[in-house]
Formats: C-alpha cells, sequence, structure tokens
C-alpha cells in the first residue's frame, strides 16, 4: 500500500515522496483527494458542466475517477497496486482500456506511461499513452492527457480547482 498511499498523498498534498508515513491499513488523512472538481476557466457550455469526481471503493484500495458531464455518460480511470507497481486503468469511451503505470514521483508531478491495453483493434487507433497529474496546492491540480491519434501523440492540459 506504501506505492498507493505515496500517489495519494501527491495528490492530496503535493508533498515529496519522502514525506509519505507507511499505510496503516486504511487512508485517513488523505480524504482531501475525494471529492469534486471543475475547470478553472471553462470555455463553453459543455466545459461549464465538466466535473472530475474521485471516490474510493473496494475498502480504500483503488480510487476511482470520474471524468465528464455528470449527467452525461461519464468515462473512468481506477487506480490500485498491483504488487510493487502502481496502475491507473482508463475506462475510454472509445471502448478501449489501457493500463498505464506509474514511471515518475517528482516533488509534485506523477506521470503515468502505457503499459498495454485491452480491446484496442489496430495499434493505430486512438488511445490513451500518458497522463501527468501536477498538484499546485489543495485546491487546484493540473492534468495532462497524451493520446496517439492519426499516428502521432496529441497531448491536452486542464486546469482543476475543487468544487466540493
Amino acid at each position: 500500500m506504501n506505492n498507493l498511499k505515496t500517489l495519494f498523498l501527491i495528490v492530496c498534498f503535493a508533498s515529496t515522496i519522502a514525506q509519505a508515513q507507511p499505510a496503516s491499513g486504511n487512508f485517513s488523512g488523505l480524504e482531501n483527494i475525494v471529492g469534486m472538481w471543475k475547470l478553472t476557466e471553462p470555455a463553453s457550455e459543455q466545459e461549464k458542466n465538466f466535473r472530475l469526481n474521485y471516490h474510493f471503493i473496494s475498502r480504500d484500495s483503488a480510487l476511482v475517477e470520474v471524468y465528464g458531464d455528470p449527467a452525461r455518460q461519464t468515462t473512468e480511470t481506477i487506480f490500485h497496486r498491483d504488487g510493487e507497481k502502481l496502475l491507473g486503468t482508463h475506462y475510454c469511451a472509445r471502448g478501449n482500456q489501457p493500463r498505464l503505470k506509474a514511471s515518475k514521483l517528482v516533488g509534485n508531478t506523477i506521470e503515468f506511461n502505457f503499459q498495454d491495453i485491452t480491446n484496442l483493434k489496430d495499434k493505430n487507433d486512438p488511445h490513451m499513452v500518458r497522463m501527468k497529474y501536477t498538484f499546485i496546492d489543495k485546491d487546484h491540480f493540473k492534468k495532462e492527457e497524451v493520446y496517439w491519434m492519426a499516428g502521432k501523440e496529441e497531448s491536452s492540459t486542464m486546469s482543476l480547482i475543487r468544487v466540493n
């Protein structure tokens, strides 16, 4: 659980890995990541309705990120441990499920890189290859997503603020 707890400490407190405390079997003090987030500067009505919602499942062994307009169908990414690895499985609206592995934990940034994927019909079909979270403080963070699209990588970055 140390790797998972480290991720959540980075998310919640923008701390360094060295500041992480040993896991105690629960995620006491990590509830700061749980809750709703919105774009800091929405440019359209659709963006005004966009939310990221985080909640724990399975006796706090996994963190779920629900992505999109809550009134419509959303996508999810579930973060969990697999032995020493910290993984995120992204359940994409495109119908594929890339698994990303935490590969960089530097200061207030965590990066996940492509490990493998299910339900990809052709290697050139669009799919997520990287995610990066940069935590500014307990109420602000940036999320970058990188997709393989039309034979090249395309990235987008969102700035988010806590709603509750």
